[in-house]
């Protein structure tokens, strides 16, 4: 895959000055930054400003995993930290854009992400499911509507 191939070229040009925990850190600050920016910046700029943010989070959350494994600092529980990271990510990106269309959305939606995401890692974690899109299509759907939202505010 061409995305894997490109994680990989990065994380051997970036594993002499980054650590993998930074880079999942990087990417969960993304996630609620754009958390932060759609639920308390009314200013139609900050569905521009999310779009940047959940591309970094696209770019932290493929490097980090890498880069533990160029570095050799793979272990057991990265792959479940790594799952956490991106439930926590997941309810700050679903809550942000639901923040914007019902406020009172933000607890019913981090409610409903959470069941999704905790329901997803246990089924990940015993192998009953095999998923088809994964997070970079996840993370497209999500820019393409902050911008429909920027365009029609």
């Amino acid at each position: 895959k061409k995305e894997e191939k490109f994680f990989y070229r990065l994380a051997k040009k970036t594993s002499s000055w980054l650590h993998p925990d930074l880079v999942t850190a990087l990417a969960v600050l993304s996630a609620l930054g754009t958390f932060l920016l759609l639920a308390f910046f009314s200013a139609k700029e900050a569905y521009l400003y999310s779009c940047i943010l959940v591309f970094l989070h696209w770019l932290f959350d493929g490097l980090d995993g890498k880069l533990a494994k160029v570095k050799k600092l793979h272990r057991p529980a990265g792959a479940l930290i790594d799952k956490i990271s991106d439930t926590a990510s997941s309810i700050f990106f679903v809550s942000g854009l639901f923040s914007r269309i019902f406020p009172p959305a933000i607890l019913i939606s981090c409610a409903i992400m959470l069941i999704i995401n905790v329901a997803r890692v246990l089924l990940w974690h015993y192998k009953k499911i095999e998923v088809k899109a994964g997070g970079t299509e996840g993370r497209i759907l999500f820019i393409v509507l902050c911008l429909l939202l920027f365009f029609a505010s």
